[in-house]
């Protein structure tokens, strides 16, 4: 049972899987993405399965803390392998995902991944200001991208008075939130004993 303490999260990668795959859908992704690693380097070649798996559990901690959802759609910014947003849209959380991966050869690896889970995905291959999206997202998540002033700003613009931003690390101290509310919780993983961080930001009304 995932346990929560002041802000502190504590849970085993078995235990968040099974309550958001419950078909074991992750496995199937760690399957592709090693697959098409033997192609494109999108993980490292000394990633193993276990890292993998711990990764995918890792993008579904935030879920254990959010009231809302299902979202109607999302926005993650920086999609890489697909981690947060692979495990999030296999979860159901979310009903359709938009990916931006700036790295061509990663999108079209992405685009592949998300074909064969048969995920409710469209994936971008530009920068995010080059992207052309206009609408609102309800749920926008980040990981392994830094938080700049800038990015937060182009974020806003395609945040309504309820999206919710997942921003997997902890934002730096000079960061400007000004407009912004910012909820921040730390986790371990499998007994580690280093924590790790998210932050929830919502747009002040």
């Amino acid at each position: 049972m995932v346990a929560h303490v002041a802000g502190h999260l504590s849970y085993t990668s078995e235990e968040l899987l099974e309550m958001y795959d419950p078909e074991g859908m992750v496995e199937r992704y760690i399957d592709l993405v090693f697959e098409e690693n033997e192609k494109v380097n999108i993980v490292s070649r000394e990633t193993e399965r276990a890292d993998l798996k711990r990764l995918a559990a890792e993008s579904l901690a935030p879920l254990e803390v959010i009231d809302e959802g299902p979202f109607a759609d999302m926005l993650d910014i920086g999609s890489g392998g697909g981690l947060p947003s692979v495990p999030i849209l296999i979860s159901g959380a979310v009903l359709q995902g938009t990916l931006v991966e700036r790295t061509q050869k990663k999108a079209a690896v992405l685009d592949r991944i998300i074909e064969g889970l048969g995920l409710p995905a469209e994936v971008i291959a530009r920068n995010l200001d080059e992207a052309g999206l206009s609408e609102p997202f309800d749920l926008i998540t980040l990981r392994l991208v830094r938080l700049t002033g800038r990015l937060l700003n182009l974020i806003g613009r395609l945040s309504h008075e309820n999206t919710l931003v997942i921003y997997y690390a902890r934002p730096e101290t000079s960061l400007k939130l000004s407009g912004w509310t910012a909820e921040g919780y730390s986790y371990r993983v499998d007994n580690s004993q280093q924590d790790k961080r998210f932050t929830l930001l919502r747009k002040k009304a």
